[in-house]
């Protein structure tokens, strides 16, 4: 029925055909009923046939459906159809609706270059073989929910104008969105497929990958464009890839897992913020030369590598909430935003240590609250990588801080430890005071003439003796009468010294750190 054939209709309902049933070139301009047929060997509509409707409900084609280059100006409806071949439906063909539901492919289904004005239903669709919706194919709305393709699906450089609906869908290979392939809205909530691949694709709409299992890389990235992303509790076994993108809506990846390094930098920017709380990422989380402009979320994020943060920009005020995250390291000397939340953010290695790692540490706490526990861990690191001295200097750093933080009685209190003892980092401010105090007792002696008022020379060893007496350099010291102004002051003298005792054994015992 070939070669430019002219039909009103054609019935062909429950019919079965043992060989090919060829309609190439032809045209019918009402129905083409063949719901139910059985065709052994393969149907042919191609090379710009015409048709205005087409019944293939439940049919069995025994080996190929052919409708490359054809044209269906009303419904193409194959539900449930059985093609234990490829159904090729390529090479610029034109359909206004298809329905694909529940139907069974064989071999691979190819729509390349192919246009649908109206709806493409898939819905339960299996193919055994690969998938073709490439080469600029052209599509309204696409439902492929839980449909199952057992090969790779490719849709590079073709455009979708509504909701791309992959639902659970099942890709046993590659799942191919990229070469500026554009989509308004793409659903991938519960996917499954071995690789996800949308570079230098663009997503004017929600891009909502929840619960998403992949089990290579997701990539993202080479220039791609995304309004908005839902990773929120997808899985993904390989990379996770964004470098060089641009996401100007909500990147929402709470409680995702990545088993290796998720790329956010690399010259991509975000817009909006960035939701990673909870996620876990196997290798590194790399910021480095991306661009953020709110707020990046990543309290309890467990970060398996390295925190990478170099020439990453900040603008408009964005923060980095590291809040009761972990990293196996970080790296002090590259780029954090003015705002930072640390307190129980802990790490095993630090990279790129300047030599004043005091000051350094100080510009670091300094862009978040007070809190001690960013400081006790830094110095922990410090210690274990044997760096005791700067270890120290950071505890005294957060001890500072802590009594700038603080007010009332604990703040003099802080403001006594800090200035005789360093909180008991630095003990020799006890023993400074200690040489003054002794000094200006002798001073007092000299100056109302005890020195050599009462039989014996008096001087830096009878202060010192008061000063400290559970240190006795001389038993006479003890029955001198001094004059009474100078005894009183004398007294205040054994009481600091007592308080500098105090301060001194509080500070070796470790109570004041």
């Amino acid at each position: 029925m070939r070669d430019e054939a002219q039909f009103k209709e054609i019935n062909l309902g429950d019919a079965h055909i043992g060989g090919q049933l060829d309609l190439t070139s032809s045209t019918v301009t009402d129905t083409l009923n063949m719901n139910g047929i059985s065709i052994g060997q393969g149907l042919f509509m191609r090379d710009k046939a015409q048709f205005k409707e087409i019944n293939l409900v439940v049919a069995h084609i025994g080996a190929v459906l052919d409708l490359s280059s054809s044209t269906v100006a009303g419904m193409l409806n194959m539900n449930g159809i059985n093609i234990v071949q490829g159904l090729y439906m390529r090479d610029k063909a034109q359909f206004r609706e298809v329905n694909l539901g529940d139907a069974h492919i064989g071999g691979s289904l190819d729509l390349s270059s192919s246009t649908v004005t109206g709806k493409l239903n898939m819905n339960q669709l299996h193919v055994d073989q690969a998938v073709f919706m490439n080469d600029k194919a052209n599509f309204t709305k696409i439902d492929l929910v839980v449909a199952h393709i057992g090969g790779s699906l490719d849709l590079s450089s073709s455009t979708v104008t509504g909701l791309l609906n992959m639902n659970g869908i099942s890709v046993d290979r590659v799942l191919i969105m990229r070469d500026k392939a554009q989509f308004e809205e793409i659903d991938l909530r519960g996917a499954r497929t071995e690789q996800l691949d949308l570079n230098s694709s663009t997503v004017t709409g929600m891009l909502n990958m929840n619960q998403i299992h992949v089990n290579q890389a997701v990539l993202m990235g080479n220039q791609a464009n995304f309004a908005g992303i839902n990773l929120a509790i997808a899985r993904i076994g390989g990379q996770f890839d964004l470098k060089g993108s641009t996401v100007t809506g909500k990147l929402e990846g709470d409680y995702v897992d990545v088993e290796q390094t998720m790329y956010l930098g690399n010259g991509a920017t975000f817009k909006d913020e960035i939701d990673l709380r909870s996620a876990k990422l196997g290798q590194d989380l790399d910021l480095s030369n991306g661009t953020f402009y709110k707020n990046v979320d990543l309290a309890g994020t467990q970060i398996g590598g390295v925190l990478g943060l170099k020439s990453t920009q900040w603008p408009g005020g964005a923060t980095l909430n590291l809040t009761g995250a972990a990293a196996g390291g970080i790296d002090l000397s590259h780029s954090w935003p003015n705002r930072i939340f640390l307190n129980e953010f802990t790490y095993r290695n630090l990279s790129n240590i300047s030599e004043n790692i005091s000051q350094q540490a100080e510009s670091w706490f300094g862009k978040q609250p007070y809190a001690p526990q960013p400081y006790e861990q830094l110095a922990g690191v410090l210690q274990a990588n044997g760096l005791l001295d700067d270890a120290t200097d950071i505890r005294y750093a957060g001890k500072k801080r802590e009594q700038q933080a603080a007010s009332g009685l604990s703040r003099l209190w802080a403001l006594l430890l800090h200035y005789s003892i360093g909180f008991g980092y630095h003990l020799e401010f006890a023993f400074y005071w200690a040489a003054g105090f002794v000094l200006l007792g002798w001073a007092v002696l000299y100056a109302t003439g005890q020195r050599t008022k009462h039989g014996t020379t008096l001087g830096l060893a009878y202060s010192f003796d008061m000063l400290l007496p559970l240190v006795q350099l001389d038993k006479k010291h003890d029955d001198i009468d001094l004059d009474p102004w100078p005894q009183r002051y004398f007294y205040a003298h054994k009481i600091i010294g007592v308080i500098l005792a105090s301060f001194i054994a509080a500070g070796i015992t470790g109570l004041t750190k």
